[in-house]
């Protein structure tokens, strides 16, 4: 993960606490976004998929997850393009098990933020 809570506090100018509230509305939003791409996975429902995917990007972006943010865009293309479920699972799977343990650290950051701000 490459959240640089330095360079979003910047960006947002901000203390801490906002910055750990920023994370958490993020976790929670990205959350149901995962949700609905596994969702439409499972329905084959591959326009819902470059939708979903599509709407997670601008939020990982801002936050500065880079590699959250090239696996999403991936998966939007390859959507856009016509790919098939069965070629869009693994991308799926992977982009979800990379944002998984994202949020795991965002957590442990957003903790540490919440415990010290701005120390």
């Amino acid at each position: 993960m490459s959240l640089d809570v330095q360079k979003l506090k910047k960006y947002l100018d901000c203390d801490d606490a906002f910055v750990a509230k920023v994370i958490d509305h993020f976790i929670s939003e990205s959350r149901t976004i995962v949700r609905q791409i596994e969702k439409r996975l499972d329905d084959k429902d591959v326009e819902g998929i470059r939708s979903s995917a599509h709407k997670i990007l601008s939020s990982t972006r801002i936050m500065g997850i880079d590699n959250i943010s090239r696996l999403f865009e991936h998966i939007e293309i390859g959507a856009k393009k016509g790919r098939s479920i069965e070629e869009l699972r693994p991308e799926i799977e992977e982009a979800a098990k990379a944002w998984q343990q994202t949020v795991q650290e965002m957590e442990l950051i957003k903790d540490r933020l919440s415990q010290n701000p701005d120390a």
